[in-house]
């Protein structure tokens, strides 16, 4: 088994260059939706790109896998939400604009599955829990451990191997939007 940082180093995170150009690119972004100048950009987010790929490289390192999953989450909504300047709401409507509705889908899920923990009742948001979601999505789509692994324990959400499945569905996304977005990123 490939350790965290190597699985990191295979992902675009590991590339430097590609991290600032995105931060940048976010951050301009932000700014713009915000009518704010370009010396605002340092302010307009409190973890912006390059800030949350050192968290996701230190919260695997570290075996903190709740946290390195959400910070994996989080980055994924700031980057596809930055050029609509809203949330992951706001792509319903255009996600293959971004990024593969494949990379996508899950993550959004997992996202929210992550950062609301106490969504358990039918009765609750779309009535269906997101991790109830979660592990119908694995399942229909070749990730059948990971979905008998949350389908007994819900607290499964931070083992390794959701963090890994996110890491990995981080660099699809992330690979498919640099292209549709010409960054040059192979």
């Amino acid at each position: 088994m490939l350790s965290w940082e190597e699985q990191v180093e295979r992902t675009w995170l590991h590339d430097k260059s590609l991290v600032r150009e995105l931060d940048s690119w976010v951050r301009t972004r932000l700014a713009a939706h915000r009518q704010l100048p370009p010396q605002a950009h340092p302010d307009v987010v409190a973890a912006g790109v390059s800030i949350l790929v050192a968290d996701i490289r230190r919260f695997g390192t570290e075996n903190r896998w709740f946290w390195a999953s959400s910070a994996i989450c989080l980055l994924v909504e700031l980057v596809f939400a930055a050029n609509v300047g809203g949330t992951f709401a706001s792509l319903k409507r255009r996600p293959a604009e971004y990024a593969s509705t494949f990379a996508l889908a899950p993550l959004k899920i997992l996202r929210n599955a992550l950062l609301h923990p106490a969504h358990h009742c039918t009765n609750a948001g779309s009535g269906e829990p997101p991790v109830a979601r979660l592990v119908e999505w694995l399942a229909e789509n070749s990730e059948g451990p990971l979905a008998e692994l949350l389908g007994r324990s819900w607290a499964a959400l931070g083992s390794r191997g959701v963090a890994e499945f996110a890491l990995r569905r981080l660099d699809t996304a992330g690979r498919d939007f640099g292209r549709k977005m010409g960054f040059g990123w192979k």
